[in-house]
């Protein structure tokens, strides 16, 4: 008798060869929804023999819900017959009313809105998993030997494991303390439950706070192992472990960290990260991607006219339509903001948060530099915010330069500049250098004369684009690389 086990994607094909009495062969073979490891075949239980209970559907979706429906924020439940046929339920008894119409259901909440995107979910409190292993032999896992495999892997217990259509798979769900639905929060639980899923073995594709699973049905048992509520603080801990465990074993001398690489902006616009930010092929708020697309154009030197022309123009009218408005005021906003100065360019965090597709680069614009002068009385402020309001320098006659700073600017007390004692500072600040200029005449023979601020600031327009395989969460360095 011989044993061939093939897999193909998420399953595994099973050939048995049997010789007959008469030396024939008989080949038999069974295709599994499921993947055969060897990594499990002697787990041990440690810590539970049986479940505390089976639920009923309504207890299960007492359990997933909590007291979300208790809290009065319109917090929803999404339910689906298939991916065009919705419901949104705001209660146990519209839950239970669609149980049997819907096949899935998402166990995070939404607020008011019906679209399924990261952009629109509010409270985010499981993380769930689908379970397809099977030992070496064929044989399925108990939902003990789950529980089991979970708390011995990576050291955290499941709340709940549901059968599925598929004998022998299961829908396994961790509790954890609840965390807003912001695009920062969702991509650090995304990034914590792919990390679970690959030392676990569980299906790489069924991630995410609003990937779907099935609702019970045809008899499916659902298993309670108990309120085993895990801190969000310690899945983020235990992933941090992992991935600078990691990153200590797989740096390499060649990356440049810290230094300015030889990366040409079209290899830039060319990074599929970037090609899905202005694709619109991102799960998140347009608007965080709008500021995060202007961000880039400022970093790499482009004009406020030019970024505001194409965000405007070409990409604000392709955005996605949803349920939740975008309005074309968002997005002036967040181009005022990402040309404001405050920022040196676009976030690396944010970029993989929104397409979730690795981005190593660290892009910014060189940053101003100042020395504030200590000494200065209200009337060099003056003629300092004057210049300064005006890119650092003007060309007019020193009369109405005078007269102008007297006229569009105020003092902490609200009364009128002298022009004598404008006059006055205005050289004195050319005597310390501070606004220096050369007189082109006298008299009615004097003309427009280059007024220039050296107040101590100094302007590095520069772009830098650097290699950056730190991890970053929530704009910290979590783990260098």
């Amino acid at each position: 008798m011989g044993k061939k086990v093939e897999k193909y994607g998420t399953n595994t094909l099973v050939t048995v060869t049997e010789t007959l009495p008469n030396n024939s062969e008989k080949i038999t073979s069974k295709l599994y929804k499921a993947t055969f490891t060897d990594k499990y075949d002697d787990i041990k239980l440690r810590y539970v023999l049986f479940p505390k209970k089976e639920l009923t559907l309504k207890e299960f979706f007492e359990v997933i819900v909590g007291d979300r429906f208790n809290q009065k924020k319109d917090y929803m439940i999404e339910v689906y017959r298939d991916y065009k046929q919705i419901r949104h339920c705001k209660s146990i008894k519209e839950l239970m009313k669609y149980a049997t119409w819907a096949d899935h259901f998402i166990p995070n909440t939404f607020y008011k809105w019906s679209d399924r995107t990261i952009e629109n979910i509010r409270c985010i409190q499981w993380m769930f998993y689908d379970f397809e292993l099977r030992k070496s032999d064929g044989q399925a896992f108990t939902p003990v030997e789950v529980y089991e495999i979970f708390v011995q892997t990576v050291g955290f217990a499941p709340t709940i494991i549901k059968q599925t259509k598929t004998p022998g798979n299961y829908h396994v769900g961790l509790k954890h303390t609840t965390l807003n639905g912001s695009t920062e929060s969702s991509y650090l639980f995304k990034r914590i439950q792919r990390k679970i899923v690959e030392e676990i073995g569980t299906d790489e594709g069924a991630i995410g706070a609003t990937h779907n699973f099935s609702i019970p049905k045809d008899g499916q048992r659902i298993f309670y192992f108990g309120d085993n509520t895990i801190d969000f603080n310690e899945l983020k801990q235990w992933w941090i472990e992992r991935i600078t465990e990691e990153n200590g074993k797989t740096k390499k001398k060649a990356r440049t960290k810290g230094k300015t690489v030889s990366l040409t902006e079209h290899l830039v616009w060319q990074h599929e990260a970037v090609k899905a930010l202005m694709n619109h092929n991102y799960d998140g708020s347009r608007n965080h991607a709008g500021f995060t697309l202007s961000l880039l154009h400022y970093a790499l030197g482009e004009t406020e006219e030019e970024t505001a022309s194409y965000m405007l123009n070409e990409w604000f009218p392709l955005a996605p339509v949803r349920h939740q408005p975008y309005h074309i005021s968002e997005l002036k906003a967040s181009l005022r903001s990402a040309f404001s100065g405050k920022y040196s360019g676009p976030s690396k965090e944010w970029i993989e948060a929104l397409t979730d597709i690795e981005f190593n680069l660290r892009i910014y614009k060189g940053q101003y530099k100042r020395q504030e002068r200590h000494n200065q009385n209200e009337n060099q402020r003056a003629i300092i915010d004057y210049l300064r309001q005006r890119g650092g320098q003007v060309e007019m006659i020193q009369k109405e330069l005078i007269e102008d700073i007297c006229r569009t600017q105020e003092s902490p007390l609200g009364k009128k500049f002298s022009f004598d004692s404008i006059k006055r500072n205005l050289r004195m600040l050319k005597k310390d250098g501070v606004v220096n200029w050369e007189s082109t005449g006298q008299g009615r023979n004097a003309g427009p004369i280059l007024f220039e601020l050296h107040d101590g600031i100094q302007s590095d327009q520069r772009t830098f684009i650097e290699e950056d395989y730190n991890i970053y969460a929530f704009g910290k360095v979590v783990s260098e690389n």
